[in-house]
């Protein structure tokens, strides 16, 4: 149509101009329709609007109170929580120290125990051997009291029963 003008360039041109167009009327348009909107609140009466408005904002007044409240009471809660996690994390530390130091007691009651059964035992032991060594020693004796040649050993054998005799009383008194 006219020539030196690139086509494709002047639809865009054309394109956004209409679009440019279209918002002026459409901004237009809704600033008479807020013009309206302001005239027919005028209308009504402003005293009434004034009093909604004032009960309005109370209510939002109040609205945020009550979130602040429950936010604090809220950030109250998690520090309460974080205190108890705090308290029961510090106890399974003491209950898990006090599970093994209770383990390491058990082993070394065990091991008092053993030691203990091993010593009663020797004495135990101990004493039998005493008590046969006595019972050979008194079946000497009564042998050698027969015999009356045989006085300076029956004097020896003697001693040793005595001797025998107090060890076994330490034995079953200790």
């Amino acid at each position: 149509m006219f020539p030196g003008v690139d086509h494709i360039k002047a639809q865009t041109l054309f394109h956004y101009c209409a679009k440019s167009t279209r918002k002026l009327i459409e901004r237009d348009y809704v600033r008479k329709e807020l013009e309206a909107q302001i005239q027919k609140l005028r209308k009504i009466g402003s005293k009434n609007v004034q009093n909604q408005m004032v009960e309005l904002e109370r209510k939002i007044a109040a609205a945020i109170a009550l979130e602040q409240k429950i936010a604090g009471h809220q950030s109250e809660e998690d520090f309460f929580h974080r205190k108890l996690r705090d308290r029961i994390e510090q106890l399974e530390s003491r209950l898990g120290n006090f599970l093994e130091s209770r383990e390491a007691r058990a082993n070394r009651v065990k091991e008092l125990e053993q030691k203990i059964q091993e010593r009663l035992a020797t004495r135990s032991q101990k004493i039998s051997v005493v008590r046969d060594e006595l019972a050979k020693l008194e079946a000497m004796h009564e042998e050698l009291q027969k015999q009356t040649k045989a006085k300076s050993k029956l004097q020896i054998i003697d001693e040793r029963l005595h001797q025998l005799k107090d060890k076994l009383r330490q034995l079953e008194n200790s």
